[in-house]
């Protein structure tokens, strides 16, 4: 093998893949409704030590004002492991990812049909806020953001899954959860 194969196997990242049959999976959530900022707690069993794939998708309609969009999620949780990132924004122009750091990280895609999508995987660990702006398209009210989060979970010696996932930076609306086959749907209910 030569110097240049061995660099890049030990700097390349390990990707985590879930090795668990999608019908092997038992799980459930801890609340069907809560508010934005409490806990979902995923709890289950499957085969020990596995590696199971978790997706946690949402949508949000955003105001268009003078022609442009821009929406803020805060305290975003990236944990350890393998993970994706895919946010789509439609009918746009384009669209500008940002998390904010001490130096801002920037992706700008533009739309190809009036959808802009920006994917990202294996994203560092971290809180972080995060901004996706752009300009609409134009006559546009409102502009529809889909949001896909996945990340590679690992049962426990016993086959136990816990996991515990915030919705801080949810707003009210459904949350819908795939771990396996399963897909569950959670409610964030606004302030009464």
């Amino acid at each position: 093998m030569g110097f240049y194969k061995i660099i890049n196997s030990i700097l390349k990242p390990i990707e985590e893949k879930p090795d668990t049959k999608d019908s092997d999976i038992e799980w459930d959530v801890s609340h069907k409704r809560l508010k934005p900022g409490e806990n979902i707690t995923i709890t289950g069993n499957t085969e020990p030590d596995t590696r199971i794939n978790m997706i946690v998708r949402f949508n949000v309609a955003v105001a268009v004002h003078d022609g442009r969009y821009s929406y803020d999620f805060h305290k975003v949780q990236i944990p350890e492991g393998a993970n994706e990132f895919k946010v789509q924004t439609r009918p746009v122009k384009n669209m500008t990812f940002t998390v904010k750091m001490l130096m801002p990280f920037r992706q700008h895609r533009d739309a190809e049909d009036s959808v802009a999508t920006y994917i990202d995987t294996n994203v560092p660990s971290g809180t972080f806020n995060i901004n996706i702006s752009g300009d609409a398209q134009e006559n546009t009210e409102t502009i529809q953001m889909d949001v896909k989060a996945s990340q590679v979970i690992r049962a426990g010696p016993e086959g136990d899954i816990r996991y515990t996932y915030d919705t801080t930076p949810f707003n009210p609306g459904i949350v819908e959860i795939e771990i396996g086959n399963d897909k569950k749907e959670v409610e964030l209910i606004g302030e009464d």
